[in-house]
C-alpha cells in the first residue's frame, strides 16, 4: 500500500512538470522598435486579448531595454496583440496560436509617433485677486467671472469690508460716511445719487477697486 502511494504522487509530479513544460513552450515574442529611428523602446505595454471573449482576463508584458517581449504560458488559442506606448499610436495584430506550433516569434514591431498635435498652446497667467499696498486694499475684479452682467454694486458687494444694502447704499466697515472715487479722481457721487451711479456702472468696465480706510491729505478726507 505504501509503495503504490509513493508511485501515484510521483506520476501526478511528472505528469504535471510535462504539462508545464508545454505550456511554456506556447510564446508570443518580437521586439519594439521606433519607426523612425528604430531605437528600441523599452517599457512598452504589451497585452494580449483573448478574441471573441469579452470578459476573459487579458496576458501582457512590458518591453526591456533592447525593446524585447515575451508572453509565456500562452494557451491555444486566437488572440488579439495590443502595443501601446505613451506619444505613439497604438500598434494591433491578430494572433493565431494553434495545434504543433509552440511560439510565436513576430520579429521587429514598429511604432510611429502619434501625428496629433495641438495648433497653438497658451499660457495663461493671472493676477492675485487681492493684494496689499502700504495705504490701501487692491481687488483686482477684471477676471471675476462672477460679475459678468453685472453692475458695480454687484462687483462691491463681494469685496470684504464694503456691505451694499437693498436701496444701493455703500458702506465700509458698518460706517456709511465714505467717498467714492473713479480714476483716481472724486467722482462728485453724492449720497443722493450714488446707488443710481453704481448701478448703472457695467461691471466689466471695472479693472479694480481699491478700500483705502486711512486715507492720507491726497484724498481730502
Amino acid at each position: 500500500m505504501r509503495l503504490f502511494f509513493i508511485y501515484l504522487v510521483l506520476t501526478i509530479v511528472t505528469a504535471g512538470n510535462m504539462v508545464s513544460a508545454n505550456q511554456a513552450s506556447r510564446s508570443i515574442r518580437g521586439k519594439v522598435v521606433d519607426a523612425n529611428t528604430s531605437e528600441p523602446l523599452e517599457f512598452v505595454n504589451v497585452v494580449l486579448r483573448e478574441k471573441g471573449v469579452a470578459n476573459a482576463i487579458p496576458m501582457g508584458s512590458i518591453t526591456d531595454l533592447d525593446g524585447n517581449f515575451n508572453i509565456p504560458n500562452v494557451p491555444l488559442g486566437s488572440y488579439i496583440l495590443q502595443i501601446s506606448f505613451i506619444g505613439y499610436g497604438t500598434y494591433e495584430q491578430d494572433v493565431v496560436l494553434s495545434t504543433g506550433r509552440s511560439s510565436i516569434n513576430l520579429q521587429v514591431i514598429y511604432l510611429s509617433e502619434d501625428t496629433q498635435t495641438l495648433n497653438e498652446v497658451q499660457v495663461v497667467g493671472m493676477r492675485s485677486q487681492m493684494r496689499f499696498e502700504i495705504d490701501k486694499k487692491v481687488f483686482n475684479v477684471d477676471q471675476n467671472i462672477a460679475s459678468t452682467g453685472g453692475s458695480a454694486s454687484d462687483i462691491l458687494e463681494n469685496i470684504p469690508s464694503i456691505e451694499v444694502d437693498n436701496e444701493g447704499e455703500i458702506s465700509l466697515r458698518g460706517n456709511s460716511a465714505v467717498t467714492i472715487w473713479i480714476n483716481g479722481k472724486a467722482s462728485g457721487l453724492s449720497a443722493d445719487n450714488r446707488a443710481q451711479i453704481l448701478e448703472q456702472l457695467p461691471a466689466e468696465s471695472i479693472e479694480r477697486i481699491e478700500v483705502i480706510t486711512n486715507p492720507s491729505a491726497k484724498y481730502s478726507p
